[in-house]
């Protein structure tokens, strides 16, 4: 490792085995790489700065890296390799096929079905069971079935796990309400979100009526009333009840204290969230069109034009309103005055445009690491939430760069963004 520091610091260090031999006996085993200890190591025998990333790992033989092999049951060698998480994709659904398959009795002796209430006592952070003279890790969730009755499973993947809890306690949360002291908002809600006709003032300006109506541009699962009609119903039971969210839900007594100081808040919470969703969609359909007459003659022009659709399509898609809360969604349309902004002096370069277009292909090359196929993108805000925040950042910056005079809500700069990602993503 120290042969493959870049030449300005490795002369420093300089022989290699001189170096190693100062500092052999104080490195211990610990929960770090290797290389971060070396670093530091390094750096209190010379004074010479020396950071992790300084190591060129693809200059190493290939032995010195983690040989990884998959075996079946029998032993016998499925496949080897030392990328990790090229084998996890890969492997990952055959392996948990093949051990629910195998491991059937152990696992079925800790399920629960039908579901309809909290009677299953606190749900584990993890379990263990014995597997062919094996103790086998797994996590305990609650998971909503394809009929939609709600079972009590283990998981083989703890981030998974605990994403399925968190969307099944939302589900339970609403089956019980309905089922006892808010046995009418249920279908309060369903009836009034989203219908064709409102009894109300609103039906005059649109209101929620408008709503199914501006959701069907956004990608075609989203013209699917009945699903917008209950993630809106979810995004407000959530905010009423769990405003800290249900990760953290795991015994009887927190989800009954929830619901119990919340559940009065949730047709409020609806109708706040929609009639702001509506105001923000008109907005977003208004841009939409815009960029549609735009007569492009220009590559500039229309990369610029597809980064703006690409913005608006991000923040409207399917599952945004399960990891935004009404405070962020409230600044959606200074988020959308700014692409204004920008649509009118389109054409125009600005200094900030490359900073932008690689901070944005950091988040989209992430994106595509930590999504899972058949989940949507609420899981990889759930797995990475520093990963929302940036995000979140990435909207300011966007404010900052085209429509200054709108002002972002917290400081942003190009530096700011980068550091963010070193400390928190990378």
């Amino acid at each position: 490792l120290v042969k493959t520091l870049p030449k300005s610091i490795r002369r420093n260090y300089a022989p290699a085995a001189d170096s190693i031999d100062r500092i052999l006996n104080k490195l211990t085993p610990a929960n770090k790489p290797l290389c971060e200890s070396l670093a530091q190591l390094l750096y209190s025998t010379r004074g010479v700065k020396v950071s992790a990333e300084n190591f060129a790992l693809d200059k190493l033989d290939s032995f010195y890296q983690m040989n990884y092999r998959i075996v079946d049951v029998d032993n016998s060698l499925i496949e080897e390799g030392r990328d990790l998480a090229q084998l996890k994709r890969h492997y990952a659904n055959a392996v948990q096929n093949s051990v629910h398959a195998s491991h059937s009795d152990e696992r079925t002796k800790l399920e629960k079905h039908n579901i309809t209430k909290w009677d299953f006592g606190d749900l584990a952070d993890s379990v263990e069971y014995q597997h062919q003279g094996m103790t086998v890790l797994a996590f305990p969730m609650l998971r909503v079935q394809d009929d939609q009755s709600i079972s009590l499973l283990i998981h083989d993947q703890d981030s998974i796990a605990r994403y399925y809890t968190v969307r099944a306690s939302l589900a339970l949360a609403k089956r019980i309400l309905s089922q006892t002291t808010q046995k009418q908002t249920l279908k309060y809600l369903q009836k009034e979100l989203l219908a064709s006709k409102r009894k109300t003032q609103k039906t005059a300006s649109g209101g929620l009526s408008a709503l199914a109506d501006q959701l069907k541009s956004v990608t075609p699962k989203a013209s699917e009333k009945s699903e917008w009609l209950d993630e809106i119903i979810d995004a407000a039971l959530c905010s009423a009840c769990f405003p800290n969210g249900l990760d953290g839900i795991r015994t009887q007594l927190k989800f009954q204290q929830a619901l119990n100081s919340g559940a009065e808040k949730w047709v409020a919470m609806a109708m706040d969230i929609e009639t702001t969703l509506v105001s923000c969609l008109r907005q977003r359909d208004r841009l939409l069109r815009s960029i549609n007459q735009f007569n492009i003659t220009r590559v500039e022009t229309d990369s610029a034009l597809e980064d703006i659709k690409s913005q608006l399509y991000r923040l409207f898609e399917p599952s945004f309103l399960r990891y935004t809360s009404l405070s962020q969604l409230k600044q959606y349309p200074r988020y959308l005055r700014a692409v204004e902004a920008r649509l009118e002096k389109l054409g125009k370069p600005h200094p900030q445009d490359i900073a932008l277009e690689k901070l944005q292909h950091l988040y989209d090359e992430k994106i595509m690491q930590l999504q899972v196929k058949e989940l949507q993108l609420d899981y990889v805000y759930f797995r990475q939430p520093n990963l929302a925040e940036f995000a979140r950042m990435l909207e300011e910056f966007r404010v900052s760069i085209f429509a200054q005079h709108l002002k972002t809500q917290i400081p942003v700069s190009e530096k700011r963004l980068n550091k963010f990602w070193e400390e928190f993503l990378k």
